[in-house]
């Protein structure tokens, strides 16, 4: 990023990322969360908002604390719980009113963990909410398998 800024003489140019590390058989996922939208943690009928280090985005960490960048979380991930990764393009998709997508609210109505049927369903159900996406749709779900 860095080297790609200086290219075009931009001083602000940046990148949120998320990067995530699941070891099999392990019971906690590791992240380091560079300025992207705060992974949920779904379970036991609960969403929960992933408590990460604030860390700047790729391309602005040199204005930070060196000895704090890129230290992970470990986040306790049990067999049932699943951690959710999305894009802006989900939290940020508005209906034609202009409302937000309820994400939380949507994810507690279907009820479910299985990472499969969550991404089925956002990719599904965001795009009947707000219709002709402006902005891109990603979505990565991890549940650990039963031992």
């Amino acid at each position: 990023m860095l080297r790609d800024a200086a290219d075009r003489g931009d001083d602000e140019l940046f990148v949120t990322a998320v990067l995530l590390q699941y070891r099999p058989g392990s019971d906690c996922v590791e992240i380091v969360n560079r300025g992207h939208t705060t992974p949920l943690l779904l379970g036991d009928g609960t969403i929960t908002p992933v408590s990460c280090a604030d860390e700047l985005p790729l391309g602005l960490g040199h204005l930070g604390p060196a000895e704090e960048r890129g230290k992970p979380t470990a986040v306790a991930l049990p067999p049932g719980r699943t951690v959710l990764l999305y894009t802006d393009g989900v939290s940020e998709a508005r209906d034609a009113t202009g409302t937000f997508y309820p994400l939380a609210p949507r994810l507690a109505a279907l009820g479910t963990t299985s990472p499969d049927r969550l991404v089925s369903f956002l990719a599904q159900d965001v795009h009947e909410y707000a219709g002709l996406l402006a902005d891109d749709l990603a979505v990565l779900a991890l549940t650990p398998d039963a031992p």
